[in-house]
């Protein structure tokens, strides 16, 4: 049972609930360390047939460049980019009354929407939201579920003005509870991006001719079948991307290895098919954007882009080809202007998402509080 309160800081609070709680090194849990978003698609997921409508061969090859139809910043589909941006801070160690060793994670989320005006060309923050969360895991093997409640109610209370709450999660994995929070982190994260895209929906502000490109996939864990319209006029873009996969090409070649042909800018591969238990279809396909002329990667410069199929026959045959090839050549015109030397993903990188990106991380709290997090006084 928890001791009689004295107050103190943070890290006190915590060794009232578990007096072996201590501090580790407070540092910031780098992005780069995450697997890619699609790492972890069930090979089995990926249907046999295609995408798209057109008779093409799995292994087949494209260009967009070569069509008379020409797209300029006045007649392209996207005005609209959302991207979401998480920080993650591992803040302590704390002992569970069932002998657990559980790490306490901190972070930040946000999401942003940057609106770009067809006839000018000028960007201007559309939408933005940021809150801070510590993660408490509660119950099982981890804190118990009344102590972590009340954790969670003296964080809220302690941290209400730096809009920072404590947040109950579930350990599902015992022997990786770090990342059950990053999971969950990037969870709360994904909500805000879906939060933003309902109002969009809502709001009637997506169209045909006003659609929204968002930064990563499409497979949003929160967004079941019944809700897929929120998707109708969105297309995911990945600058990274697991190019291991199996069974897309055939049962046993790489993905990789037929990215190793798109050599020339607007090559493409045809769409492929994924399908997931959520009841939601996805087209994806691949499409470089930049010249290998000067890249020291043969894979820098290829996006992987996604749309969910919606309407009863995309879902029966696919995205009609000529929408694939017309998003594709939209999302060439977004190779300028170039984030080059700003950002090392610069070859994969479309600037409107960049902006969001440099707004988001200037918009967070300095690593500074939530490193020292744990100093910070609680009021009794």
């Amino acid at each position: 049972m928890p001791v009689e309160d004295t107050g103190g800081t943070l890290l006190d609070l915590f060794r009232k609930y578990s007096p072996n709680t201590f501090p580790v090194s407070n540092y910031r849990i780098d992005d780069l360390d995450e697997e890619t978003q699609d790492s972890h698609w069930d090979e089995a997921s990926f249907a046999r047939d295609l995408g798209e409508d057109a008779r093409l061969t799995t292994g087949e090859i494209r260009n967009v460049c070569s069509s008379p139809i020409k797209f300029t910043r006045n007649n392209s589909y996207f005005s609209l980019f959302l991207d979401g941006c998480r920080r993650a801070y591992y803040i302590c160690d704390l002992s569970s009354g069932s002998g657990s060793m559980l790490p306490i994670i901190a972070g930040q989320i946000s999401a942003a929407i940057v609106l770009r005006s067809k006839e000018t060309g000028r960007v201007k923050l559309f939408k933005h939201e940021k809150r801070g969360l510590i993660l408490l895991p509660a119950g099982g093997n981890a804190i118990n579920r009344d102590d972590a409640s009340e954790l969670k109610a003296r964080i809220d209370q302690t941290f209400v003005k730096d809009r920072i709450f404590g947040e109950l999660i579930e350990i599902r994995h015992p022997d990786k509870p770090k990342d059950d929070s990053l999971a969950h982190l990037n969870m709360e994260m994904q909500n805000l991006e879906i939060e933003f895209l309902d109002d969009l929906a809502n709001t009637d502000s997506l169209n045909q001719d006003q659609m929204v490109i968002v930064d990563g996939a499409l497979q949003f864990t929160r967004i079941r079948k019944e809700r897929a319209g929120l998707l109708r006029y969105a297309v995911g873009l990945s600058k990274h991307f697991n190019l291991h996969l199996k069974n897309i090409v055939s049962k046993d070649r790489e993905i990789g290895t037929l990215l190793i042909h798109l050599r020339k800018v607007g090559d493409r591969t045809v769409a492929f098919r994924l399908r997931l238990t959520s009841g939601i279809d996805y087209a994806f396909w691949y499409l470089r954007i930049r010249s290998l002329d000067y890249l020291t990667f043969p894979f820098a410069g290829i996006v992987k882009l996604e749309k969910a199929l919606v309407s009863t026959k995309e879902k029966e045959d696919g995205l009609p080809s000529d929408m694939i090839d017309n998003i594709s050549r939209c999302i060439l015109l977004e190779r300028t202007v170039c984030p080059y030397g700003l950002d090392f993903r610069w070859a994969s990188h479309i600037y409107p998402i960049y902006l969001s990106e440099q707004v988001q991380k200037k918009k967070f709290t300095t690593d500074f509080f939530f490193k020292s997090i744990l100093r910070r006084r609680v009021p009794q």
